[in-house]
Protein backbone atom coordinates (compact mmCIF):
# COMPACT_ATOMS: atom_id res chain seq x y z
CA UNK A 1 0.00 0.00 0.00
CA UNK A 2 2.60 2.65 1.22
CA UNK A 3 4.64 2.39 -2.31
CA UNK A 4 1.05 2.67 -4.61
CA UNK A 5 0.86 5.59 -2.07
CA UNK A 6 4.14 7.51 -2.68
CA UNK A 7 4.13 7.13 -5.94
CA UNK A 8 1.11 9.34 -7.08
CA UNK A 9 3.29 12.10 -6.30
CA UNK A 10 4.52 14.55 -9.08
CA UNK A 11 7.63 12.82 -10.63
CA UNK A 12 9.18 16.27 -10.75
CA UNK A 13 9.12 16.80 -6.83
CA UNK A 14 11.92 17.29 -5.24
CA UNK A 15 10.33 17.04 -2.23
CA UNK A 16 7.04 15.41 -0.71
CA UNK A 17 4.14 17.84 -1.25
CA UNK A 18 2.91 19.09 2.18
CA UNK A 19 -0.78 17.90 2.68
CA UNK A 20 -3.54 20.06 4.51
CA UNK A 21 -3.16 19.32 8.10
CA UNK A 22 -0.15 17.41 7.63
CA UNK A 23 3.53 18.66 9.17
CA UNK A 24 6.76 17.05 7.97
CA UNK A 25 8.54 18.63 10.96
CA UNK A 26 6.07 18.60 14.06
CA UNK A 27 7.78 15.44 15.72
CA UNK A 28 11.00 16.77 15.06
CA UNK A 29 10.03 19.92 16.96
CA UNK A 30 8.10 18.14 19.89
CA UNK A 31 11.36 16.13 20.45
CA UNK A 32 13.86 18.90 19.98
CA UNK A 33 15.41 17.52 17.24
CA UNK A 34 15.44 19.63 14.45
CA UNK A 35 18.13 22.13 16.78
CA UNK A 36 20.59 19.04 17.03
CA UNK A 37 20.05 18.04 13.19
CA UNK A 38 20.99 21.63 12.65
CA UNK A 39 23.56 21.69 14.31
CA UNK A 40 25.21 18.17 12.89
CA UNK A 41 24.29 19.79 9.28
CA UNK A 42 26.57 22.78 10.37
CA UNK A 43 28.69 20.92 13.03
CA UNK A 44 32.00 22.71 11.97
CA UNK A 45 30.14 25.98 13.62
CA UNK A 46 29.38 23.52 16.99
CA UNK A 47 31.16 23.16 20.31
CA UNK A 48 30.10 19.64 20.50
CA UNK A 49 32.02 16.95 18.48
CA UNK A 50 29.77 15.70 15.63
CA UNK A 51 30.44 12.19 16.69
CA UNK A 52 28.86 13.41 20.26
CA UNK A 53 26.07 15.00 18.51
CA UNK A 54 25.05 11.76 16.36
CA UNK A 55 25.47 9.92 19.11
CA UNK A 56 22.83 12.28 21.05
CA UNK A 57 20.51 11.38 17.85
CA UNK A 58 21.21 7.61 18.21
CA UNK A 59 20.00 7.42 21.75
CA UNK A 60 17.01 9.54 21.14
CA UNK A 61 16.08 7.64 17.88
CA UNK A 62 16.15 4.15 20.32
CA UNK A 63 14.21 5.31 23.22
CA UNK A 64 11.02 5.91 20.39
CA UNK A 65 11.59 2.31 19.17
CA UNK A 66 11.95 0.55 22.59
CA UNK A 67 8.72 2.64 23.74
CA UNK A 68 6.98 1.61 19.96
CA UNK A 69 7.84 -2.15 21.01
CA UNK A 70 6.83 -2.18 24.49
CA UNK A 71 3.08 -0.84 23.26
CA UNK A 72 3.59 -2.99 20.40
CA UNK A 73 4.47 -6.38 20.24
CA UNK A 74 4.81 -7.77 16.93
CA UNK A 75 7.34 -9.19 14.70
CA UNK A 76 9.66 -5.35 13.50
CA UNK A 77 8.04 -5.65 9.66
CA UNK A 78 4.38 -5.79 11.36
CA UNK A 79 5.17 -2.50 12.92
CA UNK A 80 4.64 0.80 11.26
CA UNK A 81 7.64 3.49 10.97
CA UNK A 82 7.87 5.58 14.25
CA UNK A 83 6.61 9.14 12.91
CA UNK A 84 9.95 10.68 14.76
CA UNK A 85 12.05 8.58 12.39
CA UNK A 86 10.20 8.99 9.10
CA UNK A 87 10.36 12.73 9.38
CA UNK A 88 14.21 12.52 10.59
CA UNK A 89 14.93 10.46 7.51
CA UNK A 90 12.87 13.17 5.02
CA UNK A 91 14.30 16.25 6.82
CA UNK A 92 17.48 14.96 6.43
CA UNK A 93 17.44 14.09 2.94
CA UNK A 94 16.37 17.37 1.98
CA UNK A 95 19.66 18.76 3.11
CA UNK A 96 21.66 17.55 0.65
CA UNK A 97 22.11 20.27 -1.86
CA UNK A 98 24.58 18.37 -4.05
CA UNK A 99 23.36 18.61 -7.47
CA UNK A 100 21.38 14.89 -8.16
CA UNK A 101 20.03 14.14 -11.02
CA UNK A 102 16.61 12.19 -11.94
CA UNK A 103 18.54 9.43 -13.85
CA UNK A 104 20.18 7.27 -10.68
CA UNK A 105 23.85 8.41 -10.14
CA UNK A 106 24.33 9.99 -13.40
CA UNK A 107 27.57 12.67 -13.12
CA UNK A 108 27.58 11.91 -9.13
CA UNK A 109 30.57 10.98 -7.53
CA UNK A 110 30.16 8.60 -4.13
CA UNK A 111 33.16 9.98 -2.74
CA UNK A 112 31.52 13.58 -2.58
CA UNK A 113 29.25 11.84 -0.45
CA UNK A 114 31.41 10.82 2.23
CA UNK A 115 32.27 14.69 2.51
CA UNK A 116 28.71 15.64 3.52
CA UNK A 117 27.14 15.69 6.90
CA UNK A 118 24.53 14.07 6.11
CA UNK A 119 25.68 10.97 5.12
CA UNK A 120 28.43 11.27 7.51
CA UNK A 121 25.37 10.71 9.79
CA UNK A 122 23.56 8.50 8.41
CA UNK A 123 27.03 5.93 8.59
CA UNK A 124 27.99 6.88 11.99
CA UNK A 125 24.32 5.90 13.07
CA UNK A 126 24.49 2.52 10.79
CA UNK A 127 27.27 1.61 12.94
CA UNK A 128 26.07 2.96 16.12
CA UNK A 129 22.20 1.98 16.24
CA UNK A 130 20.78 -1.18 17.65
CA UNK A 131 19.21 -3.47 15.61
CA UNK A 132 15.92 -3.10 15.82
CA UNK A 133 15.88 1.09 15.45
CA UNK A 134 18.58 0.49 12.26
CA UNK A 135 15.76 -1.93 10.39
CA UNK A 136 13.34 1.56 10.84
CA UNK A 137 15.70 3.62 9.85
CA UNK A 138 16.12 1.39 6.16
CA UNK A 139 12.79 1.17 5.75
CA UNK A 140 12.31 5.01 5.60
CA UNK A 141 14.98 5.56 3.80
CA UNK A 142 13.15 3.02 1.49
CA UNK A 143 9.64 4.67 1.50
CA UNK A 144 11.28 7.47 -0.48
CA UNK A 145 12.22 5.43 -3.17
CA UNK A 146 9.46 6.37 -5.71
CA UNK A 147 10.23 7.86 -8.86
CA UNK A 148 12.95 9.55 -10.86
CA UNK A 149 13.35 12.66 -8.71
CA UNK A 150 15.93 14.27 -5.95
CA UNK A 151 14.55 12.74 -3.38
CA UNK A 152 14.16 9.28 -4.56
CA UNK A 153 18.01 9.33 -5.94
CA UNK A 154 19.22 11.39 -2.90
CA UNK A 155 18.28 8.18 -1.06
CA UNK A 156 18.95 5.76 -3.78
CA UNK A 157 23.02 7.11 -3.22
CA UNK A 158 22.59 7.03 0.79
CA UNK A 159 21.51 3.39 0.56
CA UNK A 160 23.66 2.15 -1.71
CA UNK A 161 26.87 4.20 0.18
CA UNK A 162 25.44 2.35 3.57
CA UNK A 163 25.15 -0.67 2.27
CA UNK A 164 28.62 -0.63 1.05
CA UNK A 165 29.66 0.28 4.66
CA UNK A 166 28.16 -1.79 6.53
CA UNK A 167 28.95 -4.74 7.89
CA UNK A 168 27.56 -8.34 7.51
CA UNK A 169 24.42 -8.07 9.49
CA UNK A 170 23.37 -5.13 8.71
CA UNK A 171 24.18 -5.52 5.30
CA UNK A 172 21.41 -8.57 5.81
CA UNK A 173 18.84 -6.50 7.53
CA UNK A 174 18.84 -4.01 4.85
CA UNK A 175 19.40 -6.56 1.54
CA UNK A 176 15.98 -8.10 3.21
CA UNK A 177 13.86 -4.97 3.91
CA UNK A 178 14.54 -4.02 -0.13
CA UNK A 179 14.08 -7.70 -0.34
CA UNK A 180 10.62 -7.77 1.11
CA UNK A 181 9.81 -3.68 0.07
CA UNK A 182 9.64 -5.57 -3.39
CA UNK A 183 7.49 -8.51 -2.96
CA UNK A 184 5.10 -6.23 -1.10
CA UNK A 185 3.29 -5.21 -3.92
CA UNK A 186 2.61 -6.91 -7.16
CA UNK A 187 4.00 -3.75 -8.89
CA UNK A 188 6.89 -1.76 -7.11
CA UNK A 189 8.45 1.74 -8.19
CA UNK A 190 10.82 1.28 -10.79
CA UNK A 191 13.51 3.27 -8.86
CA UNK A 192 12.94 0.51 -6.34
CA UNK A 193 13.74 -2.61 -8.83
CA UNK A 194 16.68 -0.45 -10.40
CA UNK A 195 18.56 -0.16 -6.58
CA UNK A 196 18.13 -3.57 -5.89
CA UNK A 197 19.47 -4.57 -8.62
CA UNK A 198 22.15 -2.27 -8.72
CA UNK A 199 23.08 -3.22 -5.35
CA UNK A 200 22.49 -7.22 -6.06
CA UNK A 201 25.00 -6.79 -8.82
CA UNK A 202 27.71 -4.92 -6.59
CA UNK A 203 27.73 -6.84 -3.81
CA UNK A 204 26.12 -10.34 -5.15
CA UNK A 205 29.12 -12.47 -3.88
CA UNK A 206 28.77 -10.83 -0.80
CA UNK A 207 25.05 -11.62 -0.33
CA UNK A 208 25.60 -15.08 -1.50
CA UNK A 209 28.64 -15.29 1.02
CA UNK A 210 26.21 -14.06 3.47
CA UNK A 211 23.29 -16.44 2.61
CA UNK A 212 25.40 -19.18 2.57
CA UNK A 213 27.03 -18.75 5.80
CA UNK A 214 23.56 -18.67 7.90
CA UNK A 215 21.57 -21.20 5.92
CA UNK A 216 19.26 -18.96 3.37
CA UNK A 217 20.90 -19.47 0.13
CA UNK A 218 18.28 -21.26 -1.33
CA UNK A 219 15.43 -18.66 -0.11
CA UNK A 220 17.43 -16.21 -1.47
CA UNK A 221 17.97 -17.38 -5.07
CA UNK A 222 14.50 -17.53 -5.19
CA UNK A 223 13.88 -14.47 -4.36
CA UNK A 224 16.11 -12.88 -6.69
CA UNK A 225 14.25 -15.31 -9.66
CA UNK A 226 11.24 -13.93 -8.35
CA UNK A 227 12.13 -9.84 -8.42
CA UNK A 228 14.19 -10.76 -11.52
CA UNK A 229 10.20 -11.88 -13.16
CA UNK A 230 9.58 -8.29 -12.11
CA UNK A 231 11.38 -6.93 -14.81
CA UNK A 232 9.53 -8.64 -17.70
Amino acid sequence: LRNVILSVYDNEQSELPLMLGISLTDELVNNNFLLVLNEIFSYSQSNLSFEKLVNNISNDLEKVVHEKLLNEYFDLDDLTIPKLIWQFVVYSLNQIQSPFHKEMYQEYNFNDSLFHPTFQMFLHLQIVLNLETIHFVYNALIDQLRYPNELTNKASVLIDVMFEKADDVKKEILFVCLLKRLLCVTKPPKSLIALFLHVNTKFGLEMKRIFKGNGEYETYLSAISIVNDLQQ
